[in-house]
């Protein structure tokens, strides 16, 4: 990592995710302004530099908590939640509203545990003093390495845990694994040895775990169970619409019945990881049929000139460009200077950039028609494979299985990178026709329209989509109950595991996947985050069993001499 070569001279320093400049990090210099140094996800330093803050504050919070947890109150939950979300990359690039989400977290320990913490006037020195260099620098590169591992986990688990929180209007059934996480931040800090740090991941991701499936209780409560449904990816010509980025089901049908109650003629369209809204009956009840675009990472050139409004509920935004940032509009945690928040799910000003916009036009569809079928792609795609949904078929699954009509699963998905994107697409051009192929996350977009893995077992989806990030906890469940149906055999007789992992979200779920439910042979990619230095890979693959992903074809042929 050569940490140590990062100059004095530098106000900030941020590696937490694998699109980092080359080097150890994104790195910006005391002379230069501070507010033009720009990281790679667009990010100024003194956004990174808040983000930091809020990651100090949490620290002293999990440290004042020590033997006081009776003491935590639930606001403080919600400001702990809040404030971690909005430390996940692609996210929040707001300065003054981090700001204040650190300083909500100080002020949540002064009440809590009564101590007299206060906002320091000089951010860059106290960053300098308690940041990642400092932690890298007094730790080494691998337990100060797999620190910065379980907090950036522990970041994507509250992002999950503030999810659950929105769509079941409380932190009741996520509080004690709030706590948990918390806590994992100050041991991770206290271990001095590797089993010791071993023990805290496996900690974070049991806590991760459990807070996945109250948010999918949550959703389950809130919009029933998924169902299998195909969306439309031609959009419609000559109507307005709307196209929603994120995960937040309660935000999509909150505007969707917004629409319906001012009778405006607007379509809704889903982009990303929404696209599990189209598995949601209720939602496909209230107009919703349309999915564009593909992942995060191609928004900028999928956005590009759009006709339509856009919203993002959740994370990943990129910075948009000035060709489209007049119809961006954020809420809940994102925000993005520039682009209008909306509070309170109040949709007026959207719906009313939407009508003006006017929509895609007949010339429009005639290019995304040509662009699936010149690609040899669907125009519709499969949605809704919810692990519910999936286990109504599990006697049919197994003995598909116990025939040898499928070979073995593998799961591909998890948080797209914006590097080496071709990987995944080769892996599925190289796995066996009898493999049945499980996805999740913005990850699933490198398989789920793949002309190499159309077709079906006897009816059931070669590929089966399970949902966004979160519903990883799905493939899980599907993973342990094929698993109990075929005799409690290991899991990497018939099951692997290719993740591609980017930032929070994807890091809490490999301390799940690896620490945790210790599932061995999982194979991590395409590039890793930059606090990952070979130290580290290195004890990952002797401790935990992880691969790196290298050759596709070789990869798979990997795999087979596994089976």
């Amino acid at each position: 990592m050569d940490i140590l070569n990062i100059e004095s001279s530098c106000i900030n320093y941020c590696n937490r995710c694998e699109q980092a400049k080359k080097g150890p990090g994104c790195v910006g210099i005391k002379e230069e302004n501070p507010e033009t140094i720009f990281g790679v996800c667009g990010k100024t330093n003194i956004v990174s530099t808040r983000i930091d803050m809020i990651n100090y504050f949490l620290n002293k919070y999990a440290e004042a908590m020590q033997g006081n947890t009776s003491k935590v109150s639930d606001a403080s939950i919600r400001a702990i939640l809040v404030a971690g979300f909005s430390t996940i990359t692609n996210t929040n690039f707001d300065a003054d509203r981090l700001r204040l989400y650190a300083i909500s977290v100080m002020d949540a320990c002064n009440a809590d545990f009564g101590t007299s913490h206060v906002y320091p006037e000089d951010e860059a020195k106290c960053i300098q003093d308690n940041g990642y260099i400092h932690l890298l620098r007094e730790r080494g590169e691998v337990l100060g390495g797999l620190i910065i591992y379980v907090e950036q986990g522990a970041y994507g688990s509250m992002a999950y845990a503030e999810h659950a929180v929105m769509e079941s209007g409380t932190t009741e059934h996520i509080r004690e694994h709030v706590i948990t996480l918390m806590d994992c931040f100050y041991q991770s800090k206290q271990a001095t040895d590797v089993p010791t740090m071993l023990g805290v991941m496996a900690a974070a991701g049991a806590a991760n775990l459990t807070i996945t499936q109250q948010l999918d209780d949550a959703n389950f409560k809130s919009h029933g169970q998924q169902t299998f449904s195909h969306a439309e990816l031609i959009p419609e010509a000559g109507k307005a619409c709307i196209i929603v980025s994120g995960h937040s089901l309660s935000d999509i049908k909150s505007l969707l019945e917004y629409i319906k109650e001012h009778n405006y003629e607007i379509n809704v369209a889903t982009h990303g990881e929404m696209r599990r809204s189209h598995g949601q009956e209720e939602l496909r009840a209230l107009g919703l049929k349309h999915h564009f675009g593909s992942s995060w990472s191609k928004q900028r050139s999928e956005f590009k000139n759009v006709p339509a409004a856009i919203l993002f509920t959740t994370n990943c935004i990129v910075k948009p460009l000035p060709s489209y940032a007049d119809r961006v509009f954020t809420c809940n945690m994102v925000a993005m200077p520039g682009c209008e928040h909306i509070e309170n799910r109040n949709w007026e000003s959207i719906c009313q950039k939407a009508l003006e916009l006017g929509g895609f036009t007949a010339e429009d569809v005639a290019r995304y028609e040509e662009k699936y079928a010149s690609a040899g792609q669907n125009n519709k795609l499969l949605f809704g494979g919810g692990y519910r949904t999936v286990l109504e078929h599990a006697g049919k699954i197994v003995d598909l299985i116990k025939r040898g009509v499928i070979k073995r699963a593998i799961f591909i998905g998890g948080c797209e990178s914006s590097t080496r994107t071709t990987y995944y697409k080769e892996l599925g051009e190289n796995i066996p026709k009898d493999w049945l192929v499980l996805t999740a996350g913005c990850g699933s977009f490198l398989v789920n329209n793949n002309p190499a893995l159309y077709g079906d077992f006897e009816g059931i989806p070669r590929v089966v989509d399970v949902g966004q990030c979160n519903d990883v906890f799905g493939a899980v469940q599907i993973a342990l109950a094929l698993q109990g149906a075929l005799g409690g055999i290991p899991f990497d007789s018939f099951l692997s595991f290719s993740v591609s992992w980017f930032e929070g979200k994807a890091l809490a779920w490999s301390l799940t996947l690896l620490a945790h439910l210790g599932i061995p042979l999982i194979t991590l990619g395409p590039s890793l985050p930059r606090f990952l230095a070979p130290a580290v890979i290195d004890f990952l693959v002797e401790n935990l069993k992880v691969s790196v992903i290298g050759d596709p074809k070789t990869d798979v042929e990997t795999i087979i001499s596994r089976m």
